[in-house]
């Protein structure tokens, strides 16, 4: 009993980082094309998070990571492999196969980002859309969460836990796999902001929201927030605006003034169990 009610806490947290991600894709096409995209993600996310999948043939997964590309399509982690999902045309495929352990994912552009933990060892794989591999990175430390710096996912951001159980935040260049961490501390999350910059929340008396310039490496401005919790942020470069997430709601960040508005709601009340 208590399993069942955890996977269900997982699934509705998934639920809302999905959300999120819809909100926030990218999608090509005018503002009307995009928005039918959207929505036709939302629908069937509602089905997802319920650890089924809609359309046939039936299946079932676990939801480790999700992802929207700029065309739309949806990328699902899912332990050995990764899924991808196409909401308009009702069908999906097996992206990438016979991985380790796939925990987060990553579309930059023309390549997609793998953290695959198999055999007790965290490794980076970089594929192309057409779901070849390119290149592999072993890394040091549990990986929270990846964010492109550039367009073209040469320096990608990654939160993560080192031996002492503190979140950091490193740089890594993917050709020359050199990695630079970033001198933040109390750090709750973090998301690409506008061009070669960083948003991260900090936890302090207030939380605080900082801007990070990450081609110059210094703090462009610290803002205290006026929301007592939150769970992750995220960027939308279509829309020029912050979002973030809690466990009951979605709204936006003012970076100027610190301000927090709702946009919607998530009620999970009739969510089955």
């Amino acid at each position: 009993m208590v399993r069942k009610y955890q996977r269900k806490a997982i699934n509705i947290f998934l639920l809302a980082a999905m959300l999120l991600a819809a909100l926030t894709s990218s999608c090509s096409g005018d503002d009307k094309d995009s928005i039918k995209v959207d929505y036709a993600a939302l629908e069937n996310i509602r089905i997802i998070s319920e650890g089924y999948y809609v359309f046939p043939p039936p299946v079932t997964y676990d939801m480790l990571d999700i992802e929207v590309d700029s065309s739309g399509l949806l990328y699902i982690a899912d332990k050995d492999k990764v899924l991808r999902i196409n909401p308009e045309k009702q069908q999906y495929e097996e992206f990438i196969i016979g991985l380790g352990y796939c925990r987060k994912i990553l579309v930059v552009q023309d390549k997609f980002f793998i953290l695959d933990q198999g055999n007790e060892k965290s490794i980076l794989k970089i594929y192309n859309l057409k779901g070849s591999i390119l290149n592999e990175i072993e890394l040091e430390y549990n990986v929270v969460k990846m964010q492109p710096i550039d367009s073209k996912g040469e320096t990608i951001a990654l939160l993560i836990i080192d031996e002492n159980q503190n979140k950091k935040i490193t740089l890594l260049e993917t050709e020359s796999r050199e990695i630079t961490s970033l001198d933040f501390t109390n750090i709750i999350s973090f998301c690409t902001y506008q061009k070669n910059k960083l948003c991260i929340v900090t936890r302090g008396g207030p939380y605080t929201l900082e801007i990070y310039d990450a081609e110059n490496r210094n703090i462009i401005t610290s803002t205290a927030l006026n929301i007592s919790h939150i769970a992750d942020i995220a960027y939308s470069e279509k829309n020029k605006t912050i979002y973030y997430l809690t466990s009951e709601d979605i709204g936006t960040i003012d970076p100027e003034t610190g301000i927090v508005k709702t946009i919607r709601q998530l009620d999970f009340s009739n969510m089955k169990a």
